[in-house]
């Protein structure tokens, strides 16, 4: 996958908000989505990928910087990824690509319709959207709706946006959902894309970022309860097309041939329900590579969204950065590198709790060969113990029948327990230079 002549490859990263892996592909409960079914076909499969929290932001800020949630410091929605703290778009741009971003972001906090604006030389275009049901004055999407059919923005939109009110009626969720394809967020974030590519200069590498949204909340805020939601099935499909045109756009040159990465922030569970919150289809996202220089795959591993950061400055030639805690998966497609044995997912969001529902916001996920543990962390203050839930997912992939009470699995409890807390300090950020003997 090392380039071998002085230009770089181009790279296209289609990243969804939140799909699950079971919601791709031709098996399963997915979806009709053709574009995404050819494309796997092409492609490395990472079958057992898995986001590093469940929750939004701390989801997308692992993705784009390569770094566990207790590194990066974005703990929970609405926390902004620290300044000091690079992504691999910065990187990308600073080493000579031309770098662009349709669509959701989410490294920032975007409540009360506020506007999330990119890092100093991050991209070198943006058109920022959280979603369309964003309110943002600047929400790109909503601009081009607006001066390309007046009339049905008004339908969607009949008043300008209160900041203090962030709920949304049923009747603009209804007026969105009426819009013509043409008229959709997802097809707006592919037409950009391809215009960009078409009147891209050729002779400098390309990094292009299509960010589809196919949640149910469409850009609107999540529930208060949980960041759980189910997808959106005309969304996902309309995403879908304008993937297809995205390809169809790029170059045919079959040395510069574009790399395409389909990944996901995170996966998507039902909404209301917080024993899904760390289930399979919550944390477990789609994620696959196509380029010329590697023969479609499948690899069964774990592997982690804190993995691509890695991987993509390892398709643009660029050095690995000491902190980035992932691995670049074209090392692991080449043997170069064996596969983590284990992945894992954080959520810490909340303030606190006062109840043993609400432990259930401070949880870690786990995922070993076939077997899954998630742990419900305790409150000190409170007394409350921690408490564990432990699957076996090859005999039990809906995870419905908890081992951690049958007393047969109590040696197995015990060892995803530390390896657990292995993982944990495997994730450390070690990475400060030690100076002195003391």
């Amino acid at each position: 996958m090392k380039a071998q002549t002085t230009r770089r490859p181009d790279i296209l990263l289609c990243v969804f908000d939140s799909l699950a892996a079971c919601e791709t592909g031709s098996t399963g409960d997915s979806f009709v989505t053709p574009v995404l079914d050819k494309l796997q076909k092409q492609s490395a499969v990472f079958t057992a990928a898995y986001s590093a929290s469940p929750e939004s932001s701390p989801a997308r800020v692992s993705l784009f910087t390569g770094l566990d949630p207790s590194v990066h410091g974005v703990w929970t929605n609405g926390v902004e990824l620290p300044i000091h703290e690079e992504t691999f778009p910065q990187l990308l741009t600073q080493a000579g690509y031309t770098s662009w971003l349709a669509g959701r972001r989410q490294l920032a906090g975007v409540s009360n319709w506020t506007t999330e604006h990119s890092r100093a030389g991050e991209y070198t275009r943006v058109e920022w959207a959280h979603g369309p049901l964003h309110r943002s004055r600047q929400n790109a999407y909503l601009n081009w709706l607006q001066e390309t059919d007046p009339e049905r923005y008004a339908q969607v939109f009949p008043r300008q946006a209160n900041p203090d009110d962030t709920v949304i009626p049923p009747e603009q969720y209804t007026a969105v959902a009426s819009l013509p394809d043409e008229l959709s967020f997802n097809y707006w974030v592919g037409q950009r894309i391809c215009d960009l590519i078409d009147s891209h200069q050729q002779e400098q590498p390309f990094l292009a970022v299509a960010a589809f949204s196919v949640g149910a909340s469409l850009g609107a805020g999540p529930s208060q309860d949980d960041d759980n939601e189910e997808v959106n099935e005309r969304a996902l499909q309309q995403a879908d097309t304008a993937l297809g045109q995205i390809l169809a756009q790029l170059p045919d040159n079959k040395d510069e041939e574009t790399v395409v990465i389909v990944t996901a922030g995170r996966g998507n569970a039902v909404s209301g329900n917080q024993n899904s919150t760390m289930q399979e289809r919550a944390i477990k996202v789609p994620l696959f590579l196509r380029s010329v220089e590697q023969t479609p795959q499948t690899v069964n591993d774990p592997v982690s969204t804190i993995d691509i950061a890695p991987t993509i400055l390892d398709i643009a030639g660029l050095p690995q950065r000491a902190r980035l805690q992932g691995t670049s998966l074209l090392d692991v497609l080449a043997g170069r590198t064996p596969p983590r044995s284990w992945a894992m997912s954080r959520l810490r969001n909340g303030e606190g709790y006062e109840s043993s529902d609400e432990m259930r916001n401070w949880q870690t996920a786990l995922r070993a060969n076939n077997m899954k543990l998630i742990v419900n962390h305790g409150n000190t203050q409170t007394g409350e113990a921690a408490s564990y839930r432990l699957f076996d997912l090859v005999s039990d992939p809906d995870e419905r029948n908890d081992l951690a009470i049958d007393t047969n699995y109590a040696n197995d409890l015990e060892d995803m327990i530390d390896l657990m807390i292995d993982a944990r300090c495997a994730l450390e950020d070690r990475t400060e230079p030690r100076i002195a003997k003391f």
